[in-house]
C-alpha cells in the first residue's frame, strides 16, 4: 500500500500499528505529504456539516407520494395473464396430441406423399426430378 493510501485510511484510524509508524515517518519527511493531509482534514471538515439529516420516515414518505393504485392495476392486469398461460398451454398441448396420433393413426403415407408431392408420380417422373435437383 502506497502512502497517500495510507493517509487515506488514516482518516477513519483504520491503520495497523506498522502502518501508523510508516505514516508518521513519511509525513515527517515530506512537506507535500503533510500539506496533503491538511487539505483532506478540511475537506473532512467541510464534508461532515454536509451530511444530510437521518429521516425515520423517509420509506414512508416516499410510498405516499407513488401512485399506487396505478402501480396495482398494472400488477393485477399481468397476473391475470400469468392465470391464463397454464390453461393456454394446456390447450396447445392438446391440439398437438390430436395431431400426432391423428397423423399416426392414419396412412402412413400421407405424410410424404402430400408434403412432398409425390402421390401420383411414376418411378421414371421421380427419377427425372430427382436428376434435375442433384
Amino acid at each position: 500500500m502506497n502512502i497517500e493510501e495510507l493517509l487515506a485510511y488514516s482518516l477513519d484510524n483504520d491503520l495497523t500499528a506498522t502502518e501508523q509508524v510508516r505514516l508518521e515517518q513519511a509525513l515527517v519527511e515530506s512537506d507535500g505529504l503533510r500539506q496533503l493531509q491538511d487539505e483532506l482534514f478540511a475537506m473532512r471538515s467541510l464534508m461532515q456539516g454536509q451530511l444530510p439529516a437521518k429521516n425515520k420516515s423517509f420509506v414512508q414518505d416516499v410510498l405516499r407520494q407513488l401512485p399506487l393504485e396505478a402501480t396495482i392495476a398494472q400488477l393485477s392486469a399481468g397476473t391475470r395473464v400469468l392465470r391464463l398461460f397454464p390453461s393456454v398451454a394446456a390447450a396447445c398441448v392438446f391440439v398437438i396430441g390430436i395431431s400426432y396420433i391423428g397423423l399416426h393413426l392414419g396412412d402412413a403415407d400421407w405424410i410424404s406423399d402430400q408434403l412432398v408431392g409425390t402421390a401420383y408420380l411414376s418411378a421414371e417422373e421421380a427419377y427425372t426430378y430427382i436428376d434435375t435437383y442433384e
